[in-house]
């Protein structure tokens, strides 16, 4: 595990978390005790009709969604509806790779697909909210991919779907951006199926290249 400042209640607080149970992966292999952080604005109704769920994208947390979407006047009003911001799982404040007790964090951190995030934030709003349907379950990049996802696992629930930025199918672009992703300068510290505290550098100056051209 490594203690990383940045993933904490000071940056992107306050969050709590939800402990969803151990989640049996798509590719193979479980979180155990996977915990979801979240965030909720607004009040649920008596009919429980109002609800709005935003899963994250691939680094984004709860506190950007807050800064930029929801507020009094803006397009996700909490005087209106009952806003729950659900962080992604490997996020960093979700259970995440760095957070993750070994022998099963680090490079050891199994394989999660958006299915797996989707079915983690289904019994996440189900137990703890009792909720039967969603009024509007939104999200931007790979937020917008387990919004596809939401709408097509659990059409009855979800009302209204808007995926931001998103696709719901691979392009050639993006599978050329995640290859020069992936490239890094041979001096570059990676993590490796052996555990290391080393953290890699070069990750999102390598995204840079491939996004200016998008």
């Amino acid at each position: 595990m490594i203690d990383n400042s940045y993933y904490s209640q000071d940056v992107h607080g306050p969050y709590e978390l939800y402990d969803v149970g151990n989640l049996d992966l798509e590719e193979g292999g479980t979180i155990r005790a996977c915990k979801l952080a979240y965030v909720t604005f607004g009040k649920l109704n008596a009919a429980k009709d109002n609800a709005i769920l935003i899963p994250t994208w691939y680094s984004g947390t709860n506190k950007i969604m807050e800064q930029v979407y929801i507020g009094q006047g803006r397009a996700l009003d909490p005087d209106k509806y009952f806003i729950i911001v659900v962080n992604q799982i490997g996020n960093g404040l979700s259970t995440s790779p760095h957070n993750t007790p070994a022998p099963a964090g680090m490079g050891n951190f199994p394989h999660v697909r958006i299915g797996d995030d989707v079915r983690a934030q289904y019994k996440f709003v189900t137990e703890k909210f009792d909720l039967k349907s969603l009024a509007l379950v939104v999200g931007g990049s790979m937020g917008a991919q387990q919004t596809y996802e939401w709408a097509v696992r659990y059409p009855d629930m979800v009302k209204r779907a808007a995926p931001i930025a998103g696709t719901a199918k691979n392009t050639i672009m993006i599978l050329f951006s995640r290859k020069r992703w992936s490239r890094r300068s041979p001096q570059t510290p990676v993590l490796t199926r052996v555990s290391t505290h080393r953290q890699p550098t070069c990750g999102k100056a390598c995204c840079a290249t491939p996004k200016c051209g998008l």
